[in-house]
């Protein structure tokens, strides 16, 4: 569980409100970061259930019966594309659509482009307002996906929350318009460095183009 969904999910608790970290796989791994006792996770991969293998059965044959339609779709279309894309990431979505049903009327944010993908597809017919958000390089995330895809899903959503001006700018370009920009909160409990000082920056992080 990532640090910025850990300080949502607990700042949603303080304000009263019930909260649930949705993860795709097992939810037995320890988060590294503290969550308020009030706040759930729960996995949509807890497969050694009889329902989830029951469950993991009728997807495989939807799945199946997705992709034999394809093949009456012309192909080098828009709506082949499309379609070939929703079967590829259906199986997750069914997954988290199971798991989703058991909530009423939820507000769900997505934190990353691939768990936009999956909850989008998992809440088509659902009644929920959805918000993405995007706490990384936009053009990097993004990336090898058909940007026609891309501007659909993030169309449907109540609205995209971007870190910076610029990414919003370019999801801009994309046609979709419902974007705010929040930057990155500060964790107040960080304890202040009162020692010597020298002109040095030291930066943690994964080695890739955006960072």
């Amino acid at each position: 569980i990532a640090k910025h969904a850990s300080m949502l999910a607990n700042g949603f608790s303080d304000n009263n409100k019930e909260v649930y970290i949705i993860v795709t796989k097992d939810n037995n791994e320890q988060s590294f970061f503290d969550l308020k006792e009030n706040v759930s996770v729960v996995s949509t991969r807890n497969t050694t259930t009889d329902s989830n293998k029951k469950t993991e059965r009728k997807n495989a044959i939807i799945i199946r019966l997705l992709k034999t339609i394809s093949y009456f779709i012309p192909k080098e279309s828009k709506a082949r594309r499309f379609w070939g894309f929703s079967v590829s990431k259906i199986r997750n979505s069914l997954l988290l659509k199971e798991t989703l049903n058991k909530f009423s009327n939820p507000v769900i944010i997505a934190l990353g482009f691939g768990y936009a993908i999956d909850v989008f597809y998992a809440t088509l017919g659902m009644k929920c307002d959805i918000l993405y958000g995007t706490r990384t390089y936009a053009e990097g995330e993004l990336k090898g996906l058909d940007k026609d895809i891309a501007s659909i899903i993030m169309k449907s959503f109540s609205c995209v929350v971007s870190q910076t001006n610029y990414t919003s700018e370019y999801i801009k370009k994309l046609g979709v318009n419902n974007v705010r920009v929040i930057g990155n909160p500060l964790a107040l409990a960080t304890p202040v460095y009162d020692g010597k000082r020298s002109n040095r920056i030291i930066n943690f992080c994964r080695i890739s183009k955006e960072k």
